[in-house]
């Protein structure tokens, strides 16, 4: 070939190498067997290419190097797949390096928690990228696995403006300042001494565990869709268990928060003028800020056919709100029940990384493996008195 001919074939192998491993990002996996031996016989073409043009004493054209440089670039970033990782777990196979300075670094971000860890694998629980030396290679760890993110985004505690906190470290004592004093003095006057009083409510890491069942048939696929689906599922069983315990009545203890409904409710919704009394529980009390409701679907059902008044000018709940106040529905309600208040005044904190283990027998026989997820967080309310709550 002349020089002619050697410059555009090594600019053929550039766009072929730019090709898999564009391929592989975008399908948010690492690179296969096959792809790593193409990539590597792809450089050693040109390699050898290089050699014939310093023979020929040809300087390559910058716009190549430079497409050249940033595909071997490309090419020591890869994805982090948790599809491989459970699939190494389940065959009790050995990480890749890359792979294992995902869960190195998800692992120091749970002792950083002071939370523990018992399983196969462990994944921080935030977008981060993480690097290691193998080879120069960079391993990109993608941010599905944000809990935080997914739960201030897409749950209910967000469309309510519940506060969550995360990146928390050990137990967290909350501070709760009661309303300061104030009075009216004359101009030259010394002001009174207010004393606010100061309390604190302890948030503690309480582990939420789910089980998420996974087909071996589908675990031995390495689409993109499948790598989504199962992050997908991992972020569902978490947030779905948190929104069910504190939308529950289930008491509060060492290791669950309370739910809101837990004890005895004495306010009864049967009518609209029930509605305006539970209001009016909280519409005269200091501090509170923009209220709204949450309720189980049955009594959206019910509050949707319930008259407005005694002069029947519409239904009690419309378009999405109680008579003029946001409300927001989800089947983690416990049944019958609706709670209207300051939903600023209940805290979610939340303690980095994900702890996965991985099961390979109990499911066997169904051809399962079973995904065990444990995730460190708690929810409590600040004041009390922020929160009103009724059955219907």
């Amino acid at each position: 070939m002349n020089s002619v001919e050697l410059i555009e074939k090594k600019s053929s192998l550039v766009a072929e190498a730019k090709t898999i491993t564009t391929k592989a990002r975008t399908e948010i996996r690492m690179l296969s067997d096959d792809e790593k031996t193409k990539l590597d016989g792809i450089e050693n073409e040109i390699k050898q290419i290089n050699e014939e043009l310093r023979a020929l004493d040809v300087q390559l054209p910058e716009e190549i190097e430079n497409k050249l440089e940033n595909t071997k670039k490309m090419s020591k970033e890869v994805r982090f797949s948790l599809v491989k990782a459970i699939r190494n777990a389940a065959a009790n196979r050995q990480q890749d390096e890359l792979t294992q300075a995902v869960i190195d670094a998800g692992q120091e971000t749970m002792r950083s928690a002071q939370v523990t860890y018992t399983g196969q694998i462990q994944l921080p629980s935030e977008y981060r990228t993480v690097t290691k030396a193998v080879e120069g290679a960079d391993v990109v760890a993608t941010d599905v696995f944000d809990v935080a993110q997914a739960i201030s985004n897409h749950s209910v505690f967000s469309e309510l403006g519940c506060r969550i906190i995360d990146g928390l470290t050990g137990d967290v004592q909350f501070p709760v300042i009661s309303e300061a004093n104030a009075t009216w003095e004359a101009e030259t006057a010394t002001t009174s001494a207010t004393t606010p009083t100061f309390t604190s409510v302890k948030l503690s890491p309480k582990r939420i565990s789910c089980v998420v069942p996974i087909s071996k048939m589908l675990l031995s696929q390495d689409s993109a869709g499948v790598e989504r689906a199962i992050r997908t599922e991992i972020v569902k069983a978490v947030m779905g268990k948190l929104e069910g315990t504190v939308f529950g009545t289930g008491a509060g203890s060492a290791t669950q928060p309370a739910g809101i409904f837990n004890g005895t409710i004495s306010n009864t919704i049967a009518a609209f003028s029930d509605i305006t009394a539970l209001e009016a529980t909280l519409d005269g009390k200091d501090g509170l800020e923009e209220k709204k409701y949450v309720m189980a679907p049955n009594v959206k059902a019910a509050l949707r056919t319930m008259i407005k008044g005694t002069n029947g000018t519409g239904m009690v709940m419309e378009n999405g709100e109680v008579d003029g106040t946001k409300a927001a529905v989800t089947g983690f309600v416990a049944n019958d029940k609706l709670a209207y208040g300051d939903w600023s005044n209940l805290v979610i904190g939340m303690w980095d990384g994900l702890d996965l283990t991985v099961d390979n027998y109990t499911l066997a026989a169904d051809g399962c493996i079973r995904l065990v997820i444990n995730f460190y967080c708690d929810a409590q309310l600040v004041r009390n008195n922020a929160i009103a709550v009724a059955t219907i």
